[in-house]
């Protein structure tokens, strides 16, 4: 076979390889959904009478594969009696208002809370959070929230209460009855706006080095 046959074959296996290479990636998510529960102190959620079987199933979502583009959390609390008086998931210190983003679940109130307050007995530290209210005059045993914002996970922790039970407040948080345990991802310090899919990052290097490998094959030897 002459040098320029061989050659040609050469590039033509190559140009061949790449499509395929690309249609490989293509089918790799590469976004991230990730999400996981905790139901009972084993698993990393302390609930006081009444609330001992309550669960916190949790996810997050990161912007490129997310239909916002941007974090979506999501949490879903449930509980098998009594109502749900409200819900706090902790946020990051620095986290301002512009972090919320459209479609987060309504009715939201950022702010610091600690147990000093009545409305949060038991909380066993100060937090920053965002806070739901469930409706009044409901008993609410499933409570759904989601989060829309630029800000990437980082640990941190739950907290709900519903009033009283045989004179006994009825709470639950992240981690066992000595305190919390940051077991749930929330939205961290880190800002990580809307990104592009990586996909189209790699098509173009592979077109590039298809282009390259083309023009070497095609060179004539001295």
């Amino acid at each position: 076979m002459a040098l320029g046959d061989r050659n040609e074959a050469g590039m033509k296996r190559v140009l061949l390889i790449i499509p395929i290479l690309i249609l490989g990636l293509a089918s790799i998510s590469w976004g991230t959904t990730v999400s996981g529960s905790i139901s009972g102190p084993s698993s990393g959620l302390y609930g006081s009478d009444g609330w001992s079987d309550a669960t916190l199933d949790w996810s997050y979502t990161d912007p490129a594969q997310s239909a916002s583009g941007y974090w979506e959390y999501t949490y879903t609390f449930t509980v098998d009696e009594k109502g749900i008086s409200h819900i706090i998931i902790q946020v990051s210190d620095d986290f301002k208002l512009t972090n919320i983003k459209e479609d987060t679940t309504a009715g939201w109130e950022l702010g610091t809370y600690s147990g000093a307050d009545p409305s949060n007995p038991g909380m066993p530290e100060e937090i920053t959070g965002l806070k739901w209210d469930t409706p009044i005059d409901t008993e609410t045993l499933i409570f759904d929230v989601t989060i829309i914002t630029d800000r990437a996970p980082m640990d941190g922790n739950f907290y709900s209460m519903d009033g009283k039970d045989d004179q006994v407040d009825v709470v639950a948080w992240s981690g066992t009855a000595d305190g919390f345990g940051y077991n749930i991802p929330v939205p961290d310090t880190t800002t990580n706006g809307k990104v592009p899919e990586p996909i189209s990052l790699i098509l173009l290097g592979s077109g590039l080095a298809g282009a390259g490998l083309y023009r070497r094959l095609r060179k004539p030897k001295a």
